[in-house]
């Protein structure tokens, strides 16, 4: 804040919305968040995630509540890789997003 930058957030680049899902793979959980789009040159699009994915899993854990994955996302999360269970086309696959920086703090 003393230098004018405001709070660092980590950031992926993706817009996302809760959904049901079945049990599939690591979707045991019965929800998941739905990419509905990536930003264009974002964490998420250069992970190779496109809008329709579905994340079931966050760091091996099924998804908690939106705003858990947000409070994940804090100044330290910055470069780090977070793996995704992500369910595309009947299977889950494993992806890794380096977390960005928000460009907005």
């Amino acid at each position: 804040l003393v230098t004018g930058r405001g709070v660092r957030r980590g950031w992926l680049g993706a817009a996302l919305q809760p959904v049901a899902v079945p049990e599939v793979g690591e979707a045991k959980s019965g929800r998941g968040f739905m990419i509905m789009s990536t930003a264009a040159g974002g964490p998420a699009e250069a992970a190779g995630l496109l809008p329709g994915d579905i994340v079931v899993a966050v760091d091996g854990r099924a998804p908690g509540p939106l705003g858990a994955l947000a409070a994940e996302l804090d100044a330290d999360s910055i470069g780090k890789g977070l793996p995704l269970g992500i369910l595309r086309g009947g299977a889950v696959q494993a992806f890794e997003v380096t977390v960005g920086e928000h460009p907005n703090p």
